[in-house]
């Protein structure tokens, strides 16, 4: 099995094993459900040509593991952006999901 570290584990570096057979996979949409205790993020592809999402992955975790590993992501990208050059997201896609750069990301 092929080793490797997590990325965004912070201090405490811990070592994945990468089992054969896991499918590795990219995404272009995503859904999020909350229920009292699990965060549900179904992960999908998008069919340009039947405007149908293809599911990729469903990923199940504790409402705490999200809001950690969601600063995790955030921190990642805001180290990324610092490194190389900001991300610019198309004006339609943010005001689709009602986001305010100002307010929710640049500090």
């Amino acid at each position: 099995m092929q080793q490797e570290p997590a990325i965004g584990a912070g201090e405490a570096e811990i070592e994945f094993l990468w089992a054969p057979g896991i499918p590795e996979v990219y995404v272009d949409g995503f859904r999020i459900r909350v229920s009292p205790y699990t965060i549900h993020l179904t992960l999908s592809v998008a069919n340009p040509e039947t405007l149908q999402n293809r599911v990729a992955a469903i990923v199940r975790m504790s409402p705490e593991h999200a809001k950690v590993m969601a600063i995790i992501v955030a921190r990642t990208l805001r180290g990324y952006e610092a490194s190389n050059a900001e991300i610019n997201l198309p004006v339609e896609l943010l005001r689709m999901h009602d986001i305010d750069l100002d307010r929710e990301w640049r500090r």
